[in-house]
């Protein structure tokens, strides 16, 4: 099993029992104490937010299944791309030509 995929399955198996947790000892019309709502409320966000980040890392091979971290180049594009990036950092160093304004002519 791929290390990202165990890392799922360690988020899941944390993030589960907070969820459930959190969800069955939700009471609508208050709780005893100020502490205890601030604590049930955290507790069930950060499982809800564990569980779908665990979710997404177990189904997904890329970094949150949103872009693709590593681009797939060839030897060959690559030596194009960094010249073409300093192609692009020389002429940001050369100074800027000044043009002229051009003159405005009133009618007559």
């Amino acid at each position: 099993m791929k290390e990202r995929r165990k890392d799922a399955l360690k988020l899941l198996a944390i993030a589960t029992p907070m969820l459930a947790y959190g969800a069955l000892t939700f009471e609508i019309g208050g709780a005893a104490s100020t502490a205890e709502a601030i604590t049930k409320s955290v507790v069930t966000t950060l499982g809800l937010f564990g569980t779908v980040g665990g979710l997404l890392m177990f189904f997904t091979k890329n970094s949150l299944g949103l872009i693709e971290t590593k681009p797939d180049l060839s030897p060959e594009e690559l030596k194009n791309l960094n010249e073409a990036w300093d192609t692009a950092e020389k002429w940001m160093e050369e100074e800027p030509v000044q043009e002229e304004e051009p003159k405005l002519k009133m009618p007559s």
